[in-house]
């Protein structure tokens, strides 16, 4: 069963994982559209910016919650790292790496990835 698209929760998730990132950029949500019942793409970039200019993640809705997180965390990660020239977004403290989106124990959390048990917090 695909659950009801709750388009404000996902807002907020989306500029939660954003602000965490960052980067400088100072990215916000635009738009979030579904294409498909099975998942909606949310929209970001820079103030002012077009359609035509947005970056897309995907936010499945037939996975649980966190999963769904997880999967927007690291797209909008991807784009933010390619969007600053390589940047560690967000940076893993006291490493020179980013720390990687995952789900353990049905929580979304950002992660050291070589030392997973040293860093972790909630992605929103």
């Amino acid at each position: 069963m695909i659950p009801e698209l709750d388009e404000q929760d996902i807002r907020t998730v989306a500029q939660a994982i954003l602000d965490r990132i960052d980067g400088g950029l100072g990215w916000r949500v635009h738009k979030i559209r579904t294409p498909e019942h099975t998942f909606a793409e949310v929209g970001v970039g820079p103030a002012g910016a077009g359609e035509d200019d947005l970056y897309w993640g995907v936010y499945p809705l037939n996975v649980p919650r966190p999963d769904a997180i997880a999967n927007l965390a690291s797209n909008l990660q991807d784009h933010m790292i390619e969007a600053t020239w390589g940047q560690a977004l967000p940076a893993c403290p006291g490493h020179t790496h980013p720390l990687n989106p995952d789900v353990i124990d049905g929580e979304a959390l950002w992660l050291c990835p070589a030392e997973p048990g040293k860093h972790r917090e909630p992605i929103a």
